[in-house]
Formats: structure tokens, C-alpha cells, sequence
């Protein structure tokens, strides 16, 4: 990966947290957090993953949210990062974390069965 892929990954990681927080003012996306963007190799896609702490209605309602406002937060992003190119993006739905907390009951349960 390369040095400038990662730092790009970064910025808008971190910019569009702030966007999210302080810009978009929007109480449906109050327990929303940008956990993780991966850039293609072009630099002119972005997949953005969101983790929002509710029902899966609320996640998949931050996730629309999101997608609708891409134009805007991208206009945002141009103001924010010095850059040739700001990537499109589209936002998806974060599982990692859900998938963790499986992971680990499984192995809860794994354990408690070998005592």
C-alpha cells in the first residue's frame, strides 16, 4: 500500500468523523462513527464503513443518510484536504464489530464447555 493511499485514507477518515459530528447536525446520526475507508488503487473511489450503535432500521437509516448527503460531504471534503482528486465514495455498514462480539461468545461458550 502506499504512502500516500494510507495518508489519504486517513484524512478523510478523520474529516469526514468531523463532518459527521460537527457539520451535519442530523439526530439520526447522533451514535454514527466512521471506523474504517479503503481507497481503490486509481484513488478515485472510496468505500467508507459506519458503525452506528441502534437498530439494524437505524443503521440502515444513518447508511441512506449518508449516501444522500455524498455530494455535500464531498464539496466538504474538497475544502478540507489539499488534494489533485477527491474520491466518489458510497458508505456502507460496518459488521466488524458485531462479528467480534459473535466471535467472542462463541468462544465464550467454547470455554465454558472444556470446564
Amino acid at each position: 500500500m502506499s504512502f500516500k493511499k494510507e495518508r489519504l485514507e486517513s484524512q478523510i477518515k478523520k474529516e469526514i468523523g468531523e463532518i459527521l459530528i460537527k457539520d451535519m447536525g442530523n439526530p439520526a446520526l447522533t451514535h454514527t462513527t466512521v471506523t474504517g475507508v479503503e481507497i481503490s488503487p486509481d484513488l478515485k473511489h472510496a468505500s467508507i464503513y459506519l458503525s452506528t450503535y441502534g437498530t439494524p432500521r437505524e443503521k440502515k437509516l444513518s447508511v441512506n443518510i449518508m449516501n444522500n448527503n455524498s455530494p455535500w460531504i464531498r464539496r466538504e471534503l474538497a475544502k478540507r484536504i489539499r488534494t489533485r482528486y477527491i474520491p466518489d465514495f458510497t458508505f456502507f455498514e460496518d459488521y466488524s464489530i458485531e462479528k467480534g462480539f459473535r466471535v467472542d461468545e462463541i468462544l465464550n461458550e467454547i470455554k465454558k464447555g472444556n470446564q
